[in-house]
């Protein structure tokens, strides 16, 4: 399951020359150590089918020359495969020379509509037959075919090269449906806290798929007022070493980030419940491992605890919330609580004395250091959003709904409602705030969603005729919708338009609409608002 701690037990590949299959290889291959059961599970390979089979050396030798002087590899999830095959490479002193095109992030593109872009999905979608799922031959045939389909495809597309599939087909859903890592992203400065919001915001509105992500190229344009860190196990570099990558490899991966991260223990013992690592042992040689690159590219470590709850206890309310998300391993929380310098050096006791001094206490401080003193995440004061004349588009549309619903001649009640509410409105730089609600209402009316207001926004007339909210905050009143004439009626005796009896009007005779829930605009302002004027019921509420 990880090419740092497994061995290959199978290697199935077939030649395509001229957009034809031309040659295909297989053979078993017997580990050093015995086949752990889960994977006989997945793949019903067993101990007994490897007794005779080559040692990796014999196989690998095989598999070279069946490639002979090809070396473009297709596989599906390159990073998995080319784990291994440059892993046996290395170990067999020959030289990492292949170059990996992902059939996985190929489908990603030219198959967008697919929910899902596991192998089994894509070859049901192109209707292909996967004789003996997680066997290497039968996988390496339909990815074969899988490839040769999106040949087709791009060929049609006037594609003739392998190098222009680097950009075919790319778009701003397929960079949403990259592969994604975690990364630890601080601020020196304030304006670093400005550019994390313009990064979340980015992350949210331009490539959330299923969460929000965002691009290192994104994140490359903000570097200045940034600090990065290599995260969990969960982040690139650290997958990388899962992956057994080649120090090349794992060198241009650091250079992306400030510091390099190693946690404790415990926060990694699910990759040893998983069967990615073996032991503990495997955890701290890769802790060793980060440790030692850090120090090869002049970079600080830093032992982190990758904090969620603060005592050891409060694991439990993060088990909740993790179990209403799915997850299926609420139960085996990591430690992930704040512990104090002297328990995280005694997590790391198994580095040299110096250099968990370093990696706990000295390099930690080294990155608050970059920090400046005085970043608050939020300024006092308001910012609302600013748009140019917006407070004239607002005030023109509120009162053209206005007359199209209460007629030329306003009504002197309605026509101070408005007067007041755009006077607030103008005074606390709400336009921009209106606007944009009306924006979204609108878009989820379009598209077929019912929207309901909460809270104080019912109180305001000018919400109303914008269609942010149902909810008409006058007095109960009649109005007629054929010639606007309009009728308010005594608000002690009717609570609400809705009980006011059935009547024509006294015009045009129409059945007249009855609308009003009498809430005062005072209420959109908050507690602090002047009541005076307030209904009794309304006072005694607030």
């Amino acid at each position: 399951l990880s090419a740092r701690v497994g061995e290959i037990i199978e290697i199935g590949a077939v030649k395509i020359k001229n957009k034809a299959v031309v040659a295909e290889f297989s053979t078993l291959v017997k580990p050093t150590v015995a086949l752990p059961a889960r994977i006989t599970e997945i793949t019903t390979i067993t101990q007994s089918m490897l007794e005779s089979a080559p040692c990796i050396d014999s196989a690998l030798e095989e598999f070279l020359r069946f490639c002979g002087d090809c070396r473009l590899i297709c596989t599906y999830n390159a990073d998995f495969d080319a784990g291994f095959i440059d892993k046996a490479l290395r170990d067999a002193g020959k030289a990492e020379d292949f170059v990996y095109l992902d059939a996985l992030h190929l489908s990603r593109r030219v198959f967008p509509e697919l929910k899902t872009h596991k192998l089994k999905s894509v070859t049901k979608h192109l209707k292909l037959e996967n004789m003996q799922a997680h066997r290497a031959l039968s996988d390496a045939v339909v990815t074969a075919k899988i490839l040769l389909h999106i040949f087709d495809i791009a060929h049609r597309d006037n594609i003739e090269q392998i190098a222009q599939l680097r950009d075919y087909k790319k778009t701003a859903e397929s960079d949403r449906r990259k592969p994604h890592h975690h990364c630890i992203v601080l601020a020196k400065n304030q304006q670093g806290i400005e550019d994390i919001y313009r990064l979340v915001s980015h992350a949210n509105i331009h490539y959330f798929y299923r969460r929000p992500k965002i691009l290192k190229s994104e994140i490359r344009k903000y570097k200045e007022n940034l600090i990065l860190g290599s995260a969990c196990d969960g982040g690139e570099l650290y997958q990388a070493f899962i992956d057994a990558r080649s120090e090349k490899y794992l060198s241009d991966l650091a250079d992306f980030y400030d510091y390099l991260e190693i946690q404790p223990l415990g926060n990694y013992m699910h990759l040893i419940g998983d069967e990615v690592l073996r032991s503990t042992e495997d955890i701290i040689e890769i802790n060793r491992e980060i440790v030692k690159l850090a120090q090869e590219k002049n970079k600080p470590f830093v032992a982190a605890g990758d904090v969620h709850f603060l005592d050891k206890e409060d694991g439990i309310f993060r088990a909740v919330l993790m179990n209403a998300l799915k997850y299926d391993d609420v139960e085996n929380q990591a430690p992930l609580y704040l512990r104090s310098t002297a328990q995280m050096l005694a997590e790391f006791d198994y580095l040299e004395k110096d250099i968990a001094q370093l990696a706990v206490v000295e390099n930690p401080n080294k990155i608050a250091s970059y920090c400046e003193e005085g970043i608050v995440p939020v300024r006092e004061g308001s910012y609302p959003p600013v748009i140019e004349g917006v407070g004239q588009i607002v005030s023109e549309y509120i009162y053209e709904r206005a007359h199209e619903k209460y007629g030329d001649a306003l009504p002197e009640l309605i026509a101070k409602r408005i007067e007041k509410e755009l006077t607030v409105i103008d005074k606390y730089n709400y336009s921009a705030l209106y606007y944009l609600a009306q924006k979204v209402v609108l878009k989820a009316h379009d598209d077929g969603y019912l929207v309901g207001s909460r809270g104080s926004v019912g109180s305001s007339l000018a919400a109303t005729l914008l269609g942010i909210t149902e909810v008409n905050p006058l007095p109960p009143h009649y109005v007629c919708p054929h010639c606007t004439h309009t009728e308010f009626a005594d608000a002690k005796i009717y609570g609400v338009g809705a009980d006011l009896p059935d009547k024509l009007c006294e015009k045009c005779k129409t059945p007249y609409e009855k609308d009003g829930f009498d809430i005062p605009f005072e209420c959109f302002l908050g507690f602090e608002a002047p009541s005076a004027k307030w209904p009794p019921a309304w006072r005694a509420i607030m």
